[in-house]
C-alpha cells in the first residue's frame, strides 16, 4: 500500500535573531544586509543565490560563515572563516551559491532556513522552501537471490503527499515481462542471472499528472543458493596479557547477506558482533572460532592455537 506523508507546514519560519556575546564591540555597529530573505525552490530550481554586504563601510568587519541545519540544503560558499567572505560595505556584497537536494527531503513542501553569521554581529537568516515530488516510486521484493522457477513476490512502496493517488503502475522485470498490477506476486524467472526492475507509476491530483520511476540494476539474481565461507584476520596473534585485540570478519556471504556472526575467543568469551575487539588477561594458546550464518547457510572456520 502506498504512504502518505504529511506536508510540512507551508508557511515561513519566525526569525529569531540573537546577537553573539564574543568579538569586537564595535561590531555592534554593523549589520548584515541580507537578500533576499526567502530561497523559493519550488518544484524544479536546483540551485539558487543569495547576497551578504555589511551596513558601515568604516569598520572593519570579521569574515561571514553560512550555515544550513535543513536536510537537502547545501551551502556553496562562505561555509568556513577561511573562505575569507568579508564585504566592504552596502555596494560590496558577497554572493552566496544555495543547490537543492530533493532526494535528501520528504515529499512534499520542506521548510528551513539558513543563518549567516560574524562575530560580534547579529545573526540574520534566510528562509528557504523547496518541494519535493508529490509522487516517489520505490519498491521491495520478498526475495532477491531466488532459484530459477522460485515464486518471489514485488511490494510497491510509493509514497504520494495528500490530494494526489497513484493510477498507475507500471513494472518491467528485466527478462521482457511487464505488469501493472499494484503487488505482482507469484513471479518466477526461469533462467539464471542478474534482472534489474523497475516502477513507474503515475500519479494525479485531479487535474495534473505526474509520473516517477524507481529503477534497480541487477536487483534480482537467480541461481543455486550459495552457503557463506567464514573468513577472518586477527590484528595480533603474539599479544601481551590486557592487550587489545581487533578480530575482523572478512567472510564471503554466498548468495545471501550475513546475518549473524558469533567468535568464540578459546577463553570462555563469546561476541557476537562482526568485528570485536578482545584482550586476554592471562598467558597461553588459544583457539580463535567464528562462525557466521545467512539466509542460505552456514560456515564456521576454528584455527587451532592462533593467539600465542
Amino acid at each position: 500500500m502506498s504512504r502518505a506523508y504529511s506536508l510540512l507546514k507551508a508557511t515561513l519560519i519566525t526569525v529569531t535573531v540573537g546577537l553573539a556575546l564574543t568579538g569586537c564591540p564595535n561590531n555592534s555597529r554593523i549589520v548584515l544586509l541580507v537578500g533576499p530573505d526567502q530561497l523559493n525552490f519550488g518544484v524544479e530550481a536546483d540551485e539558487l543565490v543569495f547576497s551578504v554586504a555589511k551596513s558601515n563601510t568604516d569598520i572593519t568587519m570579521p569574515p561571514f560563515v553560512v550555515v544550513s541545519g535543513s536536510p537537502g540544503i547545501e551551502l556553496l560558499d562562505c561555509t568556513s572563516p577561511n573562505d575569507g567572505c568579508v564585504s566592504t560595505g552596502p555596494a560590496d556584497p558577497i554572493q552566496v551559491r544555495v543547490r537543492v537536494d530533493r532526494s535528501l527531503m520528504e515529499v512534499g513542501a520542506n521548510v528551513g532556513s539558513i543563518r549567516v553569521e560574524a562575530q560580534g554581529i547579529v545573526t540574520q537568516f534566510v528562509d528557504t522552501v523547496a518541494i519535493a515530488a508529490p509522487v516517489v516510486a520505490d519498491f521491495e521484493v520478498d526475495n532477491r537471490v531466488p532459484v530459477a522457477n522460485e515464486d518471489i513476490t514485488f511490494t510497491d512502496n510509493s509514497s504520494i503527499v495528500p490530494g494526489w493517488e497513484i493510477i498507475e503502475w507500471s513494472w518491467d522485470f528485466g527478462d521482457g515481462r511487464t505488469s501493472t498490477d499494484q503487488n505482482p506476486n507469484l513471479l518466477s524467472y526461469p533462467v539464471d542471472g542478474s534482472y534489474t526492475v523497475s516502477l513507474t507509476i503515475t500519479a494525479t491530483d485531479g487535474s495534473n499528472t505526474q509520473t516517477h520511476t524507481a529503477r534497480r540494476e541487477d536487483f534480482i539474481i537467480v541461481g543455486d543458493r550459495v552457503a557463506p565461507t567464514a573468513i577472518f584476520t586477527v590484528s595480533d596473534t603474539k599479544p601481551f596479557a590486557d592487550d587489545i585485540i581487533q578480530f575482523t570478519d572478512t567472510s564471503a556471504q554466498g548468495t545471501s547477506p550475513i546475518v549473524l556472526w558469533e567468535w568464540r575467543f578459546g577463553d570462555g568469551k563469546i561476541s557476537r558482533e562482526q568485528t570485536p575487539s578482545h584482550a586476554y588477561l592471562t598467558g597461553g594458546q588459544f583457539d580463535v572460532y567464528l562462525q557466521v550464518v545467512t539466509a542460505h547457510g552456514f560456515d564456521e572456520v576454528i584455527e587451532v592455537g592462533l593467539i600465542t
